[in-house]
């Protein structure tokens, strides 16, 4: 064994430093599958949940709607449920809060449509009654029993649901300076026409004689200074009856 002394050791620890990098572990491939298998599962599970339970508050209230209750249609345990979702409040302001999202959106599309103003209203209005129509069960969950969430996601709702007013108040604004509508306060025709277009839940026949789009129309004509409003057909109208006698 060589004698060390302290300047030998000096040397040879100067002589035998190595830098040392670190990496971290990659994931396999494997790995990586299975974890996007699961992430996707969790995501599917999720759906499942919410659709289970919107069904669930639609036919019984929301208060009369219970976690155990959704886990026994689904055939879980209410340990899975509480896996995806904390609370049961949770679970209704996601309903609620992805439903008005979609609403949004929607409306927001068509009145950013560049063209005719009275016919991008119409096509919004189309599109709002519409989703209704399609939505029946968020749309009654959201009027009667939104006030049951708790305070703070109640804020939240009611926050967006003042954004999809005030997209109808700005556009009626601007048909009201072009004098395209009765002289009456946007303000008061956004409410009118939200509330009657969310109330189609409550009355809407899909057997009847009156379709989305001439029930829209309809509604739009309440307001607007045209030709329309003295009874004669629009052109969306007019290309319907067209299409129909074609």
């Amino acid at each position: 064994m060589r004698n060390l002394n302290k300047h030998s050791l000096k040397r040879l620890s100067q002589k035998d430093e190595v830098p040392i990098t670190f990496q971290m572990p990659r994931p396999s491939k494997k790995n990586t599958r299975q974890s996007t298998a699961s992430s996707r599962d969790g995501s599917a599970r999720r759906e499942e949940i919410l659709e289970t339970a919107t069904d669930l508050f639609y036919e019984r209230g929301y208060e009369n709607g219970s976690l155990r209750d959704i886990a026994r249609v689904m055939g879980f345990t209410q340990a899975a449920i509480y896996y995806h979702f904390p609370s049961k409040d949770e679970i209704f302001f996601c309903i609620l809060d992805r439903f008005t999202e979609v609403v949004f959106q929607a409306i927001k599309d068509q009145l950013d449509t560049p063209g005719d103003p009275t016919e991008v209203l119409r096509k919004a209005l189309r599109q709002h009654v519409s989703l209704s129509r399609d939505y029946m069960k968020e749309v009654k969950l959201l009027i009667e029993d939104r006030r049951l969430l708790s305070d703070a996601r109640l804020q939240i709702v009611r926050a967006k649901e003042r954004k999809i007013f005030d997209l109808y108040r700005r556009h009626f604004e601007k048909l009201r300076a072009a004098n395209l509508i009765l002289p009456i306060s946007p303000t008061i025709i956004s409410f009118s026409l939200i509330s009657t277009a969310n109330s189609v839940y409550q009355w809407y026949d899909r057997s009847g004689s009156l379709s989305i789009e001439e029930i829209s129309d309809q509604l739009a004509q309440l307001y607007l200074c045209t030709g329309d409003s003295a009874g004669q057909p629009s052109k969306s109208q007019t290309a319907q009856r067209r299409a129909k006698a074609d």
